[in-house]
């Protein structure tokens, strides 16, 4: 869901609602310690998928290419992120330990996405009376 907010929505407002919610659940599940640090690491991936994408259609690049180009921005800088945060939290061993679990995120991230942005864009098509929205 982080790299569609990225995708269907400004920057900004990507950024919040993907910080917000990806730290909402943190909270939920208890998480509290990495509420912070998910609020600007998610953040960050749907503001820079949503600069990203909106700059690669403007350019006339293919869509699920650029899907998968903000999947990309998003294992790094999950990946990248919580690596940096947790050498300060728990030392360099284990926030190396947990890169290879953040990098399967971010995979399932960009697949999930890629799945689910034609469900989507026919929706938000169908919603906005199909030409009208473009």
């Amino acid at each position: 869901m982080v790299i569609l907010c990225g995708i269907f929505l400004d920057p900004v407002s990507a950024f919040l609602a993907a910080g917000i919610g990806s730290c909402m659940a943190d909270m939920l599940g208890g998480y509290f310690i990495y509420v912070p640090i998910t609020f600007a690491i998610k953040g960050l991936v749907a503001y820079l998928s949503s600069r990203l994408y909106h700059s690669l259609m403007q350019r006339g690049a293919n869509v699920y290419g650029a899907v998968a180009a903000c999947g990309v921005i998003d294992m790094a800088v999950v990946a990248g992120g919580y690596c940096l945060c947790e050498i300060f939290l728990y030392g360099l061993g284990a926030a190396l330990a947990s890169v290879p679990s953040n990098l399967i995120q971010g995979a399932s991230g960009l697949i999930i996405s890629s799945a689910l942005y034609p469900f989507f864009t026919s929706l938000s098509l169908w919603r906005c009376g199909l030409e009208s929205c473009r």
